[in-house]
């Protein structure tokens, strides 16, 4: 399985959210029933990075740029999986993009911003 890269230094905003499923059927009453489908949540999680296109990582002949491209496209987009370490919890999850589109925008000569939706899956 293919892991999320890990680009040190690269700009990153992430914020993450607790998800559940839910049922709720409204009576003509108002009386509610509501049945709980998970016993624990699933995670999602949105990334804003601003990554370099021609910066190498480490000894890496890989672009930071290329290295988020290459990982949406090997899974291509929401179908495949691949391990994300959390850096709130450091638990590492199994997530799949919540997405078939990467869009890039240009900030600057050779910076380019993007945001990543994924969510964990069991």
């Amino acid at each position: 399985m293919t892991a999320f890269p890990a680009i040190p230094g690269i700009e990153i905003d992430i914020k993450k959210t607790s998800v559940y499923a839910t049922t709720t059927q409204v009576a003509a009453s108002g009386k509610e029933q509501r049945a709980a489908w998970m016993d624990s949540p699933r995670y999602m999680f949105e990334m804003t990075l601003t990554a370099r296109e021609n910066a190498n990582i480490g000894t890496s002949s890989v672009s930071e740029y290329a290295a988020i491209q290459n990982l949406f496209d090997e899974c291509k987009g929401s179908w495949g999986t691949f391990t994300f370490p959390d850096p709130v919890s450091t638990a590492t999850y199994t997530c799949r993009f919540d997405q078939d589109v990467l869009e890039w925008e240009r900030v600057v000569d050779h910076w380019w911003r993007t945001t990543l939706r994924f969510i964990t899956v069991l």
